[in-house]
């Protein structure tokens, strides 16, 4: 049986032959030319520590507002209508403020941002995420001294998360001393989920 240089046993290929459609030529360690099926180079990829695998489909979801919103009172989950892409249905049109998890995804990476109409007084705005337990997961607190301030934005973004199906998260506005009523419709008003890991 044929090892790569780890020591490790793959399985024998069969020498070259008619090929079907659904097999590749590849050149075998001692120099034979075999033929190896894709069942074949997927077993490869399992057991050689040397082969990288192929990147799977990228999954997520990114949402955004198409038009500006007006908050509601404070604090305000925002509630998403304009979906940019959603490999997976992470999010329900009778659910707007939620991401949910899926069946068969055990990690994930979430980001957002907001960006608020002009502020008719100084004060802080406060937007993070919050998960199913509505605990805030990540957060960023913005402050402003100048009554008038016109670039009311903030982000966050979390580390690598465990999650299981069924699992949501939302985004939170709060604000203090300020008066910015609207998130507005621009590139920078967004909520993301990036899948890490499948189960």
């Amino acid at each position: 049986m044929p090892t790569f240089e780890s020591g490790r046993e793959l399985p024998e290929l069969n020498e070259a032959g008619t090929l079907n459609g659904t097999e590749l030529v590849v050149l075998h360690q001692n120099g034979v030319t075999s033929r190896l099926t894709l069942a074949e180079l997927a077993q490869y990829v399992k057991t050689a520590e040397t082969i990288v695998p192929a990147s799977e489909p990228f999954r997520g979801a990114r949402l955004n507002r198409s038009a500006n919103h007006t908050l509601g009172s404070l604090p305000y989950f925002v509630p998403w209508n304009d979906v940019l892409y959603d490999t997976h249905s992470f999010w329900n049109v009778s659910e707007p403020t939620r991401l949910t998890i899926p069946a068969g995804i055990s990690k994930v990476r979430l980001a957002a941002g907001c960006s608020l109409s002009t502020a008719g007084s100084a004060g802080s705005i406060s937007w993070s995420i919050h998960d199913s337990d509505d605990v805030m997961i990540a957060t960023d607190v913005k402050r402003q001294s100048s009554t008038g301030f016109s670039s009311n934005m903030a982000s966050c973004g979390t580390g690598v998360l465990e999650v299981s199906e069924g699992d949501y998260f939302q985004c939170r506005v709060n604000l203090s001393g300020i008066s910015a009523s609207q998130l507005l419709s621009t590139p920078l008003s967004f909520f993301s989920v990036e899948v890490v890991e499948l189960t």
